[in-house]
């Protein structure tokens, strides 16, 4: 017998021929301000990158919130990968742990770029997500960024439930491409070293 979750999902919110006019005409105006911007394949990606950090542009600066930085060991030695955990705002007990891997083409934005976002989910599942600072092109070439948010979520499934009450249910975030993963098995893979 399968084990049921205590967090659902109501298909229904999801299903996009229920969008409203409202959430249309919203998306139509993003997409609008997007195109105001010059893109950053002409900036140049680190100017475009302090730009988007900075509130420079149609977008706004983000908001940084209070998450936790924290780093969990890479499968490159003396490497580890930043994280972010950002925890309910209410005393509760943690139900779940969510990875949260950040969009911007492997090569834009931050695990600190959402807080905001990342603390509704949180607020919203009782649950705590770590976003993954994985590594970003072109500066690290593919698939070191993937193999950093492969990593995370091993180190995950191994430790989660020591590390913070609850075990890895999910993995999301707004990656728009699809993202290749294979995640290793806890029963077959060694298990890397305690985060620090």
């Amino acid at each position: 017998m399968m084990e049921q979750s205590d967090i659902t999902l109501n298909p229904a919110a999801i299903d996009t021929t229920t969008v409203s006019p409202q959430v249309t005409a919203a998306n139509a105006q993003l997409k609008q301000l997007g195109a105001q911007t010059q893109p950053w394949w002409e900036v140049g990606v680190q100017r475009y990158r302090d730009m988007r950090r900075n509130g420079e542009g149609v977008w706004p600066k983000p908001i940084i919130l209070d998450g936790t930085p924290a780093q969990v060991p890479s499968r490159d030695s003396g490497r580890t990968i930043p994280i972010r955990i950002m925890r309910p705002d209410a005393e509760v007990k943690i139900k779940s742990v969510i990875m949260y891997i950040h969009g911007g083409g492997w090569v834009l934005m931050a695990e600190d770029l959402y807080d905001s976002l990342l603390k509704q989910i949180a607020n919203g599942t009782d649950s705590l997500v770590v976003s993954v600072g994985y590594r970003l092109a072109p500066e690290n070439p593919w698939p070191a960024g993937s193999n950093d948010c492969n990593d995370v979520a091993d180190w995950l499934v191994d430790n989660a439930v020591k590390e913070y009450g609850a075990s890895l249910q999910f993995i999301g975030g707004d990656v728009n491409n699809p993202t290749p993963f294979s995640f290793s098995s806890p029963l077959t893979s060694p298990s890397p070293p305690a985060a620090t």
